[in-house]
């Protein structure tokens, strides 16, 4: 019979129910050990998963349980965490009454000696009041004393060892048990119960089979899958075979329940889906075609998930799964799927394990079992891909032709539509085979073949990556040098994709043979990124099974490897740079290498910090006991093992360290360490971090005490078993050494809010005294709404107290006025230090201190996000009334924006004399950042409402708005406050020239004592000689610049190249006049002044000036003169500046350089630059050209050239549909 050599083997947990069902046994029958079948054992139920499963199920060892009873202990149970599956049935246990033996009656007579009588008044007692007392005893009713003096308790006392020795037999059967001897008055008396008696004397089988098969049939139409097993294990509990077709349900449950979704419970699963299958065989029933689909779909699509979480049961899965396929497969007809997840998970197996554990059966005949006997199954990519991958890890080379002829007469069949869309995945399968099988002659043919017509038409580039990987990765095994050289080919070739990280890794890992080849490799991959393709579950992410085949799966164990042959040959430059480069990506390396590379360093005398910083780096990864093992197998200095105490893996280490048999026996690097701590010298300081440590490990040592009764009876008892005696002894020493560090904490009268709150605990699970325990109470541990005070702490110590500050708010702490007032004093600011700050103090001067406090020491960001974003109406009513004028200055300073003058109402609030003065400097502040943000319109509108009190300011702002008639007003009426006459002609020359006026511009510089002239004055007579460059030649200056402004409009003068080179190495030749500056900074500033002032000229200049030719000429030599500087690029306001000069004096300019900006676009679609003449080159973004454009379009509009407007319209239609992708754009306007 199919899975014959399991029949009997799998386990149940032992419970008489399932004694009896198997052996016959009778209910009170102490039957020990497991029914056995004749056939050989499997591994999978030899195995520690086995044994792991038992443990896990409610197994009771039965030789402890019968020594338990007879010792009157009848608290056994399974663990808490798998009581729930043992089944008991409790109401069974309340009611059940076995027969009174003599050393049951002898104890109970024992018993009775001890206790007093009690009266009689207990038979006055109600029927409720007589339950409660049996049930909670004394304690749990509300009788006196004296009401129930005298009772005679003998009866009760003997029922209750009478039901003590059930329960000890139970252990054996939990099946519901009657006794022979009839229940009497008394007892009915004794058992008076407020529940309705239960006159049923026996389970009515089949009314509980048909309300149980219409709850599954009910669970399995509303998808309630989870529920379904457990009204199956309700019917096996009383031994209620259910129909073939309800095993169908159950079967299909399996694969639908959402529980097993995360597959976080794939043992139990899989132990749960062989049981009910060894139930349905135990039943005599013969499994349907459906029933093997879903029991091997289910075992191999398990078996694959195992094997992506590295579970080593998967194994034994797929050990079972295939001896189970081999047995049905002849009589029943396997769905497509069932088989392909056969195949996929004999590839892995098969891949990962050597042939002795997971041999490849004949693949002829599977293909002729399997496959050929199946009439549904689909001969897919997945066919091909698997069995041709099974054919390359045999070695055989007949089977692998034989797949590819019958491929290529597959292909053109039309109906197959799976084998042309991934006929190249196959391909490279095939290619792959065929040069591991030693056909490489015929691999490169088809790949040559193949990768030609990938190329002519499909060009996908997976597909060619696919191929070209696969070709080399398998060449790699023949020949690694060949591939690595025809890696590089490869490389440069523009139509092969990227290579990725995982392809070399698998490339150097068949290269270890040659170390030289291997460390080059490496020396490749070092700076990429760390990028895997099979991160995450493929079956969880719904992949296509070939991808599992087509990728290489586990390759990040590949460094692993490295690592180890690095440590072999000791390289130490692969070593090291596979250890900056862990410390860097961020990556472990496999437990076992550890002590080896900690070994190395010490053999090397690595640098202490770069060996705390390697252990830091790797202890976050690997947070257990087997990496500081490897530290302290090495290391016993002082100033390697110290600092670590102080890291956070350690620190996390004791928190999360659970005990068990595992971790106990393996606990000697721990022990070892924190006896070199207590050994050690510590400052005071260091008694929290010691405290916290010590404690933590406490808390976990005595949860251990408590989970494990067995463990803690061997250290009550003193067992002589080493591990014990060890556990017991690190016990000892650390409540010891914590004992210590509290007591000398405590006497040093030491802050105890520096202690974590994990110290008191551990103190009172020592025992120690409560006055040592309360000392560690935090402060206001009574009453935390009691403010603290940490300003003088912050003041003085200011890192450490806002630790502490940010501890003790986690834990609910609140604070006074002055520890809020620090804080902000050191900067330390946000939303809710702000708003407790402010809900102190009512007295004014300290409002008013507070909030300036507050806008000093707000960073830029969050003043501007305390003025954009908060509420306004707030602001006006908590801030504003109190802010003097330099808090409102540097929130100006922060924005400039208009909010902040609606914020403070700017004018209308600063009419009054007495607020103008008040905030002078406020108001002059604003002003000025409205001059330099040419928004002079502004400055005159306020003016109206709150006067600009600086008159230069104002006249200049009449100037430049144009505002001639109010200029000269306002001049005639300040013209003797502006300080002389010095000042009066820099106001005048600057009106003049506006005006046109050169000559009287020139005249009012004249008038002016050449001693006295300012530098502004000097600024404009050069600015004069610019503009006078237009009608005439101009000359070499006699009076030398004194400054950069000076020297470009000197520049700017001449109208040929060659003038302007002459001039300016005179000038940076002759250093006495000004500070002469080479710099690239002073050049730029230069060069943006003469094309200020050729902008500024068109403007200034009459119409009837505007001569071409001249600015033709002058723009030619700027261009070249700006190449001479080495200033090749222009920035976008730069050529906004010069297409406003083209526009106003040479408009076909704009016209060729709107053309050359499409043609540039067109002719290199990726590019962002414009090349320009004389090798000058504008370099844009989207959003720039979009600028630039939309200047452009201007000039058009004022043109009303219609054709320009109309492609131009087109173009900015192309550039929104398709974002920021120009070429699209310029493809689709061309």
């Amino acid at each position: 019979m199919a899975f014959k050599s399991f029949k009997g083997k799998i386990s149940y947990p032992k419970k008489a129910y399932h004694h009896r069902a198997t052996n016959g046994c009778s209910p009170n029958s102490q039957h020990q050990g497991t029914h056995t079948g004749n056939g050989s054992t499997t591994p999978f139920f030899d195995s520690s998963y086995h044994q792991h499963l038992r443990q896990n199920h409610g197994l009771v060892q039965l030789e402890a349980t019968a020594n338990a009873a007879q010792n009157g202990n009848t608290s056994l149970s399974p663990h808490l965490v798998t009581g729930a599956n043992t089944g008991y049935n409790v109401m069974d246990d309340m009611l059940y009454h076995g027969t009174v033996t003599p050393a049951t009656q002898a104890a109970a007579a024992v018993a009775v000696d001890n206790i007093q009588p009690m009266s009689a008044a207990y038979c006055s007692l109600t029927a409720q009041q007589q339950f409660m007392w049996q049930r909670n005893g004394p304690s749990g009713t509300q009788i006196s004393h004296n009401a129930v003096q005298g009772m005679d308790i003998a009866q009760h006392a003997t029922n209750i060892l009478r039901n003590n020795q059930a329960q000890s037999t139970r252990f054996y059967s939990t099946t519901t048990t009657t006794t022979n001897k009839p229940r009497t008055e008394k007892d009915l008396i004794d058992n008076t119960s407020p529940w309705e008696q239960d006159t049923e004397t026996g389970l009515n089988k089949d009314t509980y089979l048909q309300t149980h098969l219409r709850q599954i049939d009910e669970c399995y139409k509303t998808g309630d899958y989870n529920m379904i097993n457990s009204l199956y294990q309700s019917l096996r509990r009383n031994d209620i075979v259910p129909p073939l077709q309800t095993y169908e349900i159950i079967f299909h449950s399996f694969n639908k329940r959402p529980f097993d979704d995360n597959n976080l419970n794939l043992n139990e699963k899989m132990f749960q889906l062989l049981n009910c299958y060894q139930d349905l065989l135990k039943n005599k029933l013969k499994p349907t075609t459906t029933i093997y689909n879903i029991l091997l779909f289910q075992i191999f699509k398990n078996s694959i998930v195992a094997y992506e979480a590295k579970n080593n049961n998967g194994i034994d899965f797929f050990k079972i799964g295939k001896e189970l396929i081999n047995t049905v497969v002849k009589k029943n007809k396997l769905e497509n799927t069932t088989i392909n997840y056969y195949l996929l998970a004999m590839n892995l197996y098969a891949t990962t394990s050597t042939t002795a554990q997971v041999p490849i059966p004949d693949l002829t005949s599977l293909k002729q079992k399997a496959i050929d006997l199946s009439p549904s199954y689909e001969k897919d990519s997945f066919y091909f891909i698997s069995l041709v991958n099974l054919a390359k890890i045999k070695n055989d080379l007949a089977f692998t032709k034989t797949l590819y002829n019958e491929f290529l007469t597959s292909l053109p069949q039309e109906i197959n539509t799976s084998l042309r869309d991934h006929q190249f995945e196959i391909y490279a399968v095939f290619v792959s085979s065929f040069i591991e099988t030693g056909e490489v002659d015929l691999a490169v043919k088809i790949f040559d073949k193949v990768i030609n017509e990938v190329r002519t038409k499909d060009g996908y580039s997976r597909n060619i990556s696919l191929l070209v990987t696969h070709f080399l990765v398998s060449l790699s095994k023949v020949d690694c040098q060949k591939a690595y050289k025809l890696c590089e080919k490869f490389r440069d070739l523009p139509w092969v994709p990227t290579f990725t990280y995982e392809f070399y890794l698998l490339l150097m890992a068949n290269s270890f043979h040659d170390w030289e080849l291997t460390k080059k490799i490496y020396n490749y991959i070092y700076p990429m990124t760390r990028t895997f393709h099979n991160e995450q579950s493929r079956l969880s992410r719904n992949a296509n099974l070939s991808t599992y085949l087509l990728y290489p799966q586990h390759t990040s164990n590949i460094v692993n490897m490295l690592m180890d042959y690095a440590l072999q040959l000791r390289d130490s430059d692969v070593i090291m740079k596979l250890v900056e480069e862990s410390i860097i990506k961020q990556f472990s390396f496999d437990s076992q290498l550890y002590p080896f590379i900690i070994q190395y360093f010490k053999q090397i005398e690595a640098p202490g910090g770069y060996l705390l910083r390697f252990i830091e780096s790797h202890g976050k990864l690997q947070p257990n006991l087997n990496f500081l093992n490897s530290v302290v197998q090495f290391y016993q200095d002082s100033k390697v093992l110290l600092p670590i105490m102080e890291m956070d893996f350690f620190t996390k280490l004791c928190q999360s360290l659970e005990f068990n048999d595992e971790t106990v026996a393996n606990l000697g690097g721990l022990i070892q360490y924190m006896g070199f701590v207590r050994r050690s010298f510590h400052a005071i300081e260091k008694y929290p971090t010691l405290m916290k440590l010590q404690a933590s490990l406490i808390t976990k040592i005595f949860d251990f005490d408590i989970l494990d009764p067995a463990m803690a009876e061997e250290l009550n008892n003193g067992t002589t078993s080493a591990m014990v005696q060890q556990f017991a002894q690190f016990k000892k020493e650390t409540v010891d050494h914590f004992t210590k560090l509290v007591t000398e904490y405590q006497q040093s009268n030491m802050d105890p809010n520096e202690i974590d709150p994990v110290v008191p605990q551990a103190a009172k699970l020592v025992g120690m005294e409560t006055e040592k325990v309360d000392f560690f109470a935090h402060p206001g541990d009574w009453d935390k709404s009691y403010p603290l005070s940490l300003g003088d702490m912050i003041q003085h110590s200011s890192r450490a107290a806002i630790k502490e500050f940010e501890n003790l708010s986690r834990q609910g702490y609140c604070f006074d006025y002055d520890t809020y007032k620090q804080l902000i004093r050191k900067k330390y600011i946000n939303d809710s230090i702000i708003g407790k700050a402010l809900r102190f103090h009512n007295d004014m001067d300290e409002m008013k201190s507070l909030r300036n406090l507050i806008i000093d020491k707000l960073s830029d960001t969050q003043l501007y996000k305390l003025i954009m974003e908060f509420d306004h109406r707030i602001f006006k009513e908590s801030y504003l009334p109190y802010l003097n004028e330099n808090s409102l200055i540097k929130m100006w300073n922060c924005t400039e924006a208009p909010e902040f003058l609606d914020l403070i109402n700017f004018p209308e609030n600063f009419k009054t004399i007495s607020s103008q003065a008040e905030n002078k400097n406020l108001v002059a502040k604003i002003y000025e950042t409205f001059f330099q943000n040419k928004r002079f319109d502004a400055i005159l509108n306020f003016n109206e409402i709150c006067p600009v009190l600086d008159v230069e300011v104002l006249l200049k702002s009449c100037i430049r708005a144009g505002e001639n008639a109010k200029f000269e007003s306002l001049f005639s009426k300040f013209q003797l406050s502006l300080g002389g006459p010095v000042k009066v002609a820099e106001i005048q020359c600057e009106y003049l020239i506006n005006r046109g006026r050169f000559e009287q511009a020139l005249q009012q510089i004249n008038d002016i004592d050449p001693a006295q002239r300012s530098e502004k004055l000097l600024d404009y007579r050069s600015f004069l000689a610019f503009l006078e460059s237009f009608q005439k030649e101009s000359s070499f200056f006699q009076n030398l610049p004194t400054s950069t402004l000076q020297f470009a409009n000197h520049l700017s003068s001449f109208n040929s190249f060659s003038d302007m080179v002459t001039y300016y190495n005179y000038i940076m030749e002759s250093r006495s006049t000004f500070q002469t500056n080479d710099s690239m900074q002073a050049k730029e500033e230069v060069a943006s002044q003469i094309l200020n002032n050729l902008l500024d000229s068109v403007s200034l200049l009459p119409k009837g000036q505007h001569t071409g030719e001249v600015y033709r000429g002058k723009l030619k030599a700027f261009y070249r003169f700006k190449t001479f500087l080495k200033l090749t690029d222009f920035k976008t306001d730069d050529v906004m500046k010069l297409i406003k000069i083209w526009t106003a004096v040479a408009p076909e300019t704009t016209e060729a350089f709107f053309n050359n900006i499409v043609e540039s676009l067109y002719l290199s679609p990726h590019t962002n630059v414009i090349s320009l003449t004389y090798d000058l080159r504008w370099i844009f973004t989207s959003h720039e050209l979009g600028k630039v454009l939309e200047e452009i379009s201007h000039y058009f509009t004022l043109n009303k050239d219609t054709t320009k407007l109309k492609q131009m319209q087109e173009l900015k239609e192309a550039l929104a549909a398709s974002g920021e992708n120009e070429t699209d754009a310029v493809m689709a306007f061309t």
